[in-house]
């Protein structure tokens, strides 16, 4: 028998995965493996106050990114961003998306790449910083 929060983490899972099939996502984080925990969590609340004053949806998850290159992913907690076509088009989404990614958080540091994904298309890095080209060179 599931427990309730099994059982919210699956529906969760289950409608991020339907968003990447039915709608154009965005993946965006403010992690950083050099910060503490609590720097962290300060980072996460300053772009979550961003993508609610731009009004974009958006849904917590946690995953991992190769920070260093050297092959060892730290976990971090990413936000998958959906458009609405009533209110964006595929371009501006897109490009907010990359300018969010750029502009620096309170730690003074941007973020090395995010991810972007049309419906129905398969997702495709973007650098947003000189470390970011790195990993999509890779």
């Amino acid at each position: 028998m599931k427990t309730f929060k099994q059982f919210l983490h699956e529906a969760s899972l289950n409608k991020m995965i339907r968003n990447t099939k039915e709608r154009d996502t965005a993946m965006v984080s403010r992690d950083r493996g050099s910060q503490s925990e609590k720097e962290n969590r300060s980072e996460r609340k300053s772009l979550e106050r961003k993508l609610r004053r731009k009004r974009v949806g958006f849904s917590k998850s946690v995953g991992s990114y190769d920070e260093t290159g050297k092959g060892k992913p730290e976990t971090e907690v990413s936000y998958q961003l959906t458009r609405n076509p009533k209110k964006q088009s595929r371009k501006g989404f897109e490009r907010m998306v990359k300018n969010i990614g750029k502009k620096k958080g309170p730690s003074g540091e941007a973020q090395h790449s995010v991810i972007t994904q049309k419906k129905g298309q398969e997702a495709k890095l973007h650098p947003t910083s000189e470390k970011g080209s790195f990993f999509q060179d890779r």
